[in-house]
């Protein structure tokens, strides 16, 4: 009898903190919230909308989807190793697998619910991030399937960083933001004043230089604007971009 009675307290306990945590106001019913771009080459990291600690923990526990698929490069050749994040678009909550030897991947526990789908790679590779093509729905313990992922090397976007003299601009970070993938790409200017932004996936981005001082050169966005909304956006669709120049003034040295 005793041992019945802890079964259903704890039933009812279970069912308690599911009650309280999915009568709390989605996320869902505030409407998507956008999260600042990530660095995908350094650090690949993604910061995550507010979800609870309990709330993450049941989001896995309840899970009973499952979402499969492969990922490989353009010449068909697998994709080993790479880490394929399903993220919940309302929730922000992601779920994360590594696809194997013949480049595929496997999902369990997916709680019901649309997702966006992301290649993302790591430091040493050589793909640009990937995104499948659309969103993707998954009902209460269902099994989507057969999501196949194209990843390349991305596009470059190059250009110089020199003073109005001719000279190059020493120690100076060139930036390429695309908001609406949440990708950023950074770079140093080279000794001649060049440089080139690389795995680039399509998208519309703006591209700024920053000074190691703030106090010696500031930001200047493309095409010469301090201001982001002035800024003259870079399409990349599946093509290199160059000539992206920027012209800076040189500090006046005073004794």
């Amino acid at each position: 009898m005793k041992a019945t009675w802890l079964k259903k307290g704890a039933l009812f306990a279970l069912l308690l903190v599911g009650l309280l945590v999915f009568t709390q106001t989605p996320a869902a019913a505030q409407g998507p919230q956008i999260a600042p771009p990530r660095d995908e080459g350094a650090r690949g990291r993604t910061p995550s909308l507010a979800t609870s600690d309990v709330q993450m923990r049941l989001f896995r526990f309840l899970g009973t989807g499952r979402v499969s698929g492969t990922v490989a490069y353009e010449d068909g050749t697998p994709l080993v190793g790479a880490n394929v994040v399903l993220r919940h678009i309302f929730a922000g909550a992601a779920l994360h697998a590594r696809t194997n030897e013949n480049g595929a991947f496997t999902i369990e526990r997916v709680p019901a619910g649309t997702y966006t789908l992301q290649i993302r790679p790591g430091k040493q590779t050589d793909y640009a991030p990937a995104f499948y093509d659309g969103l993707i729905e998954v009902g209460f313990g269902e099994s989507v399937e057969g999501l196949n992922i194209v990843v390349d090397d991305g596009a470059r976007i190059s250009g110089t960083v020199l003073f109005d003299n001719g000279d190059p601009v020493p120690r100076v970070m060139v930036v390429a933001v695309e908001t609406g993938l949440g990708v950023v790409r950074h770079t140093r200017v080279n000794e001649d004043g060049t440089y080139t932004l690389e795995r680039l996936p399509d998208g519309e981005y703006l591209v700024f230089i920053t000074a190691a001082s703030r106090r010696a050169h500031g930001v200047l966005f493309y095409d010469g604007t301090p201001s982001p909304a002035e800024a003259t956006p870079i399409v990349v669709s599946g093509n290199d971009v160059e000539g992206i120049d920027f012209t800076v003034p040189r500090p006046v040295h005073t004794p």
